[in-house]
């Protein structure tokens, strides 16, 4: 069974491109980081319960913590205001590495 681990910085915050703090209209959509960036899995736990994509923002402008990732896999993240991959673009992460250095807490809860 594979074990996945939680990224560099779980718990991350961004401002949009007029400095105003992400709040829960804004989406991390997780893919592929090759061409055709298809969507990929990420889970809430590390056993492998899938998170839904994509993933939204809490009102604060930070993301859940219970994101884990295949420590072998290398990602390309995109951050949007909207649900859909319609919606404007503000920032994007190419080759996203989680690693397998990253921590299982003990409670995620």
């Amino acid at each position: 069974m594979a074990t996945f681990v939680r990224g560099s910085n779980p718990v991350w915050s961004f401002v949009d491109l007029t400095g105003h703090q992400f709040d829960d209209t804004f989406y991390m959509f997780v893919l592929e980081n090759t061409i055709p960036y298809i969507p990929s899995t990420v889970y809430h736990t590390p056993s492998g319960i899938p998170w839904n994509e994509p993933i939204q923002f809490f009102a604060n402008g930070t993301l859940p913590i219970d994101i884990f990732w295949d420590p072998n896999k290398v990602y390309r993240l995109e951050f949007r205001q909207g649900p859909t991959q319609f919606d404007p673009l503000i920032y994007e992460v190419n080759n996203y590495s989680p690693g397998g250095s990253g921590d299982i807490p003990i409670d995620v809860s």
